[in-house]
Order: C-alpha cells, then structure tokens, then sequence
C-alpha cells in the first residue's frame, strides 16, 4: 500500500522547522489559483521574506507590519521564520480573506491581517515596517494585479510622500525594509544598516536613529 503524502502545508513547516527555505513553487501551492499565477510579479520569495523577517523581527517583542499585505505571503514566512509577530494591512478584500485563509491553513497565531488603507494606520505601534514597492502598480498599470489600466502617477506621488511622514514620526530604533525601495527617500534620521541584491531585486535594511 502506498503511504499516503502528508498536506503540503505540513511539509513545508517541516522544512523551516529543520533549517530549510521552501522554494516559492512549493509554497505557493498554499495560495489560490490567481494569486498564485502572479506570485513572481506580486509577492515577497520566500528566500527574500526569511531574509528580510530576520531582520525586521529580532525577539517575540517584535511587531512587523506589512504595508499592502497582499494574499499573506511574507507576514506568514515571517511568523513561521522569526519568534516575531507580523500584521498585514491590505485594501483589496479578495486578497485580505486570501491571508486569513493562508494563515489558517498554516495554524499560525502570530501572523495578523487587516482589511483596510495601511497608510491610515497607526504606524508607531509597530517595531519595524516592510515595504515592498506598494505603489508601483500606479505607474504600471497593466501589471496591476487587478487589471485597471489607468495609470495615477499623482497617486504614486502622493503615497510615496505620506509613506515619508510616517517613516519620520516612528520611535528611535525602529526597523524599516525595503524591496525594490518604496518610491521615496528615507527621512535623514534613517540609516542604512544592511543593504543586497538578490538575484530578484534589492533589499535595504533602514534604523531610525533620531
């Protein structure tokens, strides 16, 4: 009799829990169709997301937030990879029941999403940010993951200067990365603590130091 293959969620728990970082075919068998099919373009590898989450997150104290959360995929590695805990922050509701059924099905109690504008938020409640270039979409609009083709370079504009007040209103020692930048300058009271490529696209580690 052929032994019957344990859930692919449990494998691939079972690979972080020995050391090991999944490959993004193989985590993305967790996400639906459609999010899946855009994964390369969309969200975070999960080389990239471990990379980044131990930076961000370096004791259960920690409290990451993910700006344009997406269908969950970085705030769970980084729940899985770190004792940290991580809350995403996503406006489309499609995507955000995506996270919440992602984080369910990997049984994580430190992986948090929200259904709503990450800008609104109170970003001082939170120990480090992870920017994954949120707003480009609004100057390529047809690798929008919805489709619109009405490019708002007034909106890029606009987000990317809000995202820098934000940045300077966080506490001293605050973390900030960044993956394929944010579209903006960081604040002078930042400085660059870690930078690298990785073969997909640049990450910077920033530290609010007044």
């Amino acid at each position: 009799m052929l032994k019957e293959r344990a859930p692919i969620e449990n494998e691939l728990l079972s690979a972080f829990a020995h050391g090991e970082i999944p490959s993004d075919r193989d985590f993305d068998l967790l996400l639906p169709p459609g999010p899946r099919s855009r994964s390369r373009l969309h969200w975070t590898p999960v080389r990239v997301a471990v990379t980044v989450a131990r930076f961000l997150a370096t004791s259960s104290n920690s409290r990451v937030l993910d700006v344009g959360s997406g269908c969950g995929k970085f705030a769970c590695i980084g729940a899985i990879a770190t004792p940290g805990h991580f809350f995403g922050i996503e406006h489309r509701p499609l995507l955000h029941r995506d996270a919440l059924e992602l984080s369910e099905r990997l049984k994580l109690n430190r992986a948090f999403f929200v259904e709503g504008d990450a800008l609104a938020a109170d970003w001082t409640t939170f120990t480090a940010i992870y920017l994954f270039n949120p707003f480009w979409e609004n100057l390529l609009p047809l690798e929008r993951f919805n489709g619109t083709a009405m490019s708002k370079v007034h909106q890029f504009s606009l987000f990317t200067k809000i995202v820098n007040q934000k940045l300077a209103g966080l506490t001293v020692g605050a973390r900030v990365a960044t993956y394929h930048g944010f579209g903006g300058k960081f604040p002078p009271t930042f400085r660059k603590i870690h930078s690298m490529n990785t073969g997909r696209g640049p990450i910077e580690i920033w530290v609010k130091e007044a």
